[in-house]
């Protein structure tokens, strides 16, 4: 019987990461040459080298910016080799705050590490955080030397942010038009369960903590002799979109 990605990623014998014969080169410089490494859950490992021996190379190679010549990378036992899109930001996402830590470290001990700003700028991005994302991009695009072949990668990098910034500035104006019309619709009947829960809901798209915090006291308020009535708003806000 097959195994699906889910059940792998249960299998506590599967390393987090591992690659099997990862080979990369630039032209006839193999940077790579058939890597094996299994990174265990819970495992830190640091990787030692000078300038140009293929440290960021690799971590780019897990991280899926630089595809491998040859070879296998598999994280939670998942061939991650050559996806893209969607399932690429999947199987990223399971380093979650790991990844967080381990790039603010790098910055910690060294401002100036390309590769931590680089990729902590691609975080920033995932976050929302699209000015902060921009700025630490400018940085590694001025360290930069306008021949470094890196640079299509970071302007590539850019243009994506525009357009995601673009996107959730759309989507935050519908969502704010929404919150208005939510608002007037509960100052005419406080006693509108979907309502209530909409609006908390929008909130938290928007991340508006203030207003937020407001849904939650005027619920506290309104339903202080009912609090199931407000537990079931707290937690149909909790569902996706069209949940309900």
């Amino acid at each position: 019987m097959s195994m699906t990605p889910l059940e792998l990623t249960q299998d506590m014998d599967v390393p987090k990461i591992a690659l099997k014969g990862v080979t990369k080169a630039f032209g006839p410089k193999v940077v790579l040459d058939g890597v094996d490494l299994d990174i265990q859950r819970g495992e830190s490992v640091v990787i030692i080298g000078g300038s140009g021996t293929g440290k960021s190379v690799l971590l780019k190679s897990i991280l899926g910016i630089l595809q491998p010549d040859a070879g296998t990378i598999r994280i939670d036992g998942e061939d991650t080799t050559h996806i893209t899109g969607r399932d690429r930001e999947r199987a990223m996402a399971k380093f979650g705050d790991e990844a967080r830590a381990a790039f603010a470290e790098a910055l910690t001990r060294d401002g100036d590490d390309l590769t931590a700003l680089y990729y902590s700028a691609r975080i920033l991005t995932t976050d929302g955080r699209y000015e902060e994302a921009r700025r630490l991009y400018g940085v590694v695009q001025s360290r930069l030397a306008a021949d470094d072949g890196r640079q299509q990668t970071v302007a590539a990098e850019i243009a994506a942010l525009d357009q995601s910034a673009q996107t959730a500035a759309t989507v935050q104006a519908q969502i704010g038009g929404m919150v208005a019309g939510l608002e007037a619709r509960l100052a005419k009947n406080p006693e509108d369960p979907d309502g209530w829960a909409r609006l908390l809901r929008s909130y938290r798209v928007l991340k508006n903590v203030e207003g937020e915090k407001r849904v939650l006291a005027n619920l506290d308020r309104l339903y202080a002799d009912r609090p199931a009535i407000a537990r079931d708003i707290v937690q149909r806000a909790d569902r996706p979109v069209g949940a309900q």
